[in-house]
């Protein structure tokens, strides 16, 4: 899995309470200290588009969550393969080219 969906999924693993968002520090999250450019690179570029919120943890180091204005581009990008539409629409147009001799 690419750095970038793993800092999401870590991200929305995070409770969320009533208007309070949790932080964590992205070098605490699985995988970062095995490639960390890569890592800065994806956290880098989810705080470019918004995906994601930092602020200095309490240490002076960064911490991040997920923007809870995006939550739904988030969702939409971490989801898996087979639930997206162009699959299931793929999959419907197969079983009806399939099933169509039979019918006729």
């Amino acid at each position: 899995m690419s750095p970038r969906k793993t800092i999401l999924r870590e991200l929305d693993q995070l409770p969320i309470d009533e208007g309070s968002v949790k932080y964590a520090r992205p070098s605490a999250m699985l995988g970062f200290g095995k490639q960390p450019t890569k890592y800065h690179e994806a956290v880098t570029g989810l705080l470019k588009e918004r995906l994601i919120d930092g602020k200095k943890h309490d240490e002076g180091h960064l911490a991040i969550s997920l923007n809870p204005h995006r939550l739904a581009a988030v969702r939409k990008e971490i989801r898996p393969w087979f639930a997206r539409p162009l699959v299931w629409l793929g999959a419907i147009a197969v079983g009806g080219l399939v099933a169509a001799p039979f019918v006729i």
